[in-house]
């Protein structure tokens, strides 16, 4: 298992995992469902992580921090922090903000 970083916005998330040097991320879709189901789905996806960081605007960050904590508690366990972003991040700056946020978490950075 590894620490992964999400990028959320209302209709996208991009699944990042921490630790490799790839910048790739697992692309999900809102395939126009209710919130709840894609909440579920990128939920799914994101068990196989120790530890989750989600970045992207607000309200959705909130939603999906709410979701997890009525729907998914193991979910909602692996939540470790949240973060605003701006909604045209390039794949590395959120890459890049994951690894920062992770490495403070493991004491190897300044907070």
């Amino acid at each position: 298992m590894s620490n992964m970083t999400v990028y959320l916005d209302t209709h996208h998330a991009k699944v990042y995992k921490m630790g490799l040097d790839k910048h790739t991320p697992v692309a999900l879709k809102d395939e126009g469902h209710e919130k709840k189901h894609f909440y579920h789905k990128l939920a799914e996806k994101l068990h196989a992580a120790n530890e989750v960081f989600v970045l992207g605007a607000h309200q959705v960050v909130a939603e999906f921090k709410h979701y997890c904590s009525e729907h998914d508690k193991v979910m909602n366990q692996k939540l470790v922090g949240t973060e605003t972003l701006h909604s045209h991040a390039t794949d590395h700056e959120v890459w890049e903000q994951g690894h920062k946020f992770f490495l403070k978490r493991a004491g190897e950075l300044p907070l």
